[in-house]
């Protein structure tokens, strides 16, 4: 479960920044309010590889799996120059047997503008998640 100090974010009814601070992969199914700057992610595993795949990947993330079988995460990352502190969601849910959509937010906590950070930790999580299993599967 996540701690005291973040409150679990709802998909569901997660509404955008409206500024350009944040990045949203998402499918429709899951963020029925909001609009995604891209596709979820389509993992070839199901959600509790994929969840190990994210502990491995991001030690500090705090990951829980709900009784519905969805995995959640919340993180904070600290960009590298300034140290400021953006806030990473994410949503692991089952499709199939072997297979998972993986939704995520990623958004800055000041700022107008993020100038593309988030969309490109979006990406980097994904290269990253993809390679993790791809090495565990090989293994």
């Amino acid at each position: 479960m996540p701690d005291s100090h973040h409150s679990r974010l709802d998909f569901a009814t997660l509404q955008r920044a409206s500024i350009p601070n944040d990045a949203l992969a998402c499918s429709p199914d899951v963020c029925l309010q909001a609009e995604p700057s891209r596709h979820a992610i389509v993992l070839p595993a199901n959600s509790t590889t994929v969840g190990e795949a994210l502990r491995r990947v991001e030690p500090s993330a705090e990951i829980w799996t709900e009784p519905s079988g969805e995995v959640r995460a919340h993180y904070v990352a600290v960009t590298p120059l300034l140290r400021f502190k953006d806030d990473v969601d994410i949503l692991i849910r089952p499709s199939g047997a072997q297979q998972s959509i993986v939704a995520i937010y990623s958004r800055s906590r000041v700022g107008y503008s993020d100038l593309g950070t988030n969309a490109r930790r979006i990406d980097s999580l994904e290269r990253r998640l993809r390679t993790e299993l791809a090495a565990n599967s090989a293994g």
